[in-house]
């Protein structure tokens, strides 16, 4: 079991107890009471001491950059937003560049369309490709009727 007085859960408790103090300081300091004074405050209430400020924003930064945007998740939906962007213009474009099925498509459909279903087979077939040899895994395709995938 690891011990809570060191590593992260001594860091989440200090950055806890800090928001606590400094929020009762505010509130102190601005006579906060009730629910009503605390909604007509035009001033921050609930906030952190300097130095702790400084550490959550690091930490922020931290977990946005690494965690919830590490640079091969940017760098695969960059490659994502272009490669639809570019399939997008070319519809528009110039129809017929694109095959047969997709102009039948075209015939009946508006070219947002056709784009989404581009789009859903591109994301089906790498999902086939991410998940081949996962057993428990179902994948169905987007719309059978639109089968961009043939």
């Amino acid at each position: 079991m690891r011990n809570p007085t060191t590593g992260w859960p001594a860091l989440v408790d200090y950055i806890a107890t800090d928001v606590i103090k400094e929020t009762q300081v505010q509130l102190g300091q601005f006579n906060i009471t009730d629910l009503s004074t605390v909604r007509s405050c035009v001033e921050k209430t609930c906030c952190y001491a300097e130095p702790i400020e400084q550490i959550v924003l690091d930490m922020k930064r931290f977990l946005r950059s690494r965690l919830y945007r590490p640079p091969r998740l940017v760098a695969m939906s960059d490659r994502t937003r272009m490669t639809s962007e570019t399939v997008s213009e070319q519809i528009r474009k110039d129809p017929k560049v694109k095959p047969p099925r997709f102009q039948q498509i075209l015939k009946s459909e508006k070219p947002e369309i056709l784009i989404a279903y581009y789009i859903a087979g591109v994301t089906y077939r790498s999902l086939k490709k991410c998940t081949k040899g996962w057993r428990s895994l179902v994948v169905l395709s987007p719309n059978p009727s639109y089968d961009v995938n043939s």
